[in-house]
C-alpha cells in the first residue's frame, strides 16, 4: 500500500521525518490521524480516502456557498465532487496527497471570496476603511 512505509517510518522516528519528504503536510496529517486513533498504520492509510473524500466535499460546499450564496448549488457541487474524475483517480491510483492538495487550496480561495464579499458589502457605507484606498475592490 502506498504511503504505508512512510507512516511506519514516522511512527518509529517521529514526525520530523515528514519534513524530509516531498509531501510533509499530508504525511503529518496521516501521522496525526495515527496518533489520535488506535488504528494500525495500515488501517490509517486505508481510511485516508474516506477522510479526504469527506474533506473535499465539505470544502467544495463551503467554496461554492461562499462564491454564490446558493446552498442548493453548493450541495449539488459537493455531490459532484464526490463522483468527480479527481475522486475516481485518487481512489484507484492512490493519489492521496494530490487529493489533499485540492481540498487544501480551496480553503484559502474560499476565504478570499468571503473577504471580497464582505468588502463589497461594506463599500456602500462611508465608514468603510477600504473604500478610500487606491486600488481597492469596487
Amino acid at each position: 500500500i502506498p504511503y504505508y512505509d512512510w507512516l511506519k517510518e514516522m511512527m518509529q522516528e517521529g514526525p520530523q521525518l515528514a519534513f524530509r519528504t516531498d509531501r510533509p503536510v499530508f504525511n503529518l496529517l496521516m501521522y496525526s490521524v495515527k496518533c489520535v486513533t488506535p488504528l494500525s498504520p495500515q488501517d490509517v492509510v486505508r481510511i485516508m480516502p474516506i477522510i479526504l473524500a469527506v474533506c473535499l466535499s465539505l470544502v467544495v460546499f463551503w467554496f461554492v456557498k461562499a462564491g454564490t450564496g446558493d446552498s442548493r448549488l453548493a450541495l449539488l457541487s459537493s455531490l459532484f465532487s464526490s463522483f468527480s474524475f479527481q475522486t475516481t483517480v485518487s481512489i484507484f491510483a492512490y493519489y492521496l496527497a494530490t487529493w489533499f492538495a485540492i481540498a487544501e487550496i480551496l480553503l484559502p480561495i474560499s476565504q478570499v471570496v468571503l473577504f471580497r464579499a464582505r468588502v463589497l458589502e461594506q463599500s456602500e457605507h462611508p465608514t468603510n476603511p477600504f473604500h478610500a484606498l487606491p486600488g481597492s475592490l469596487p
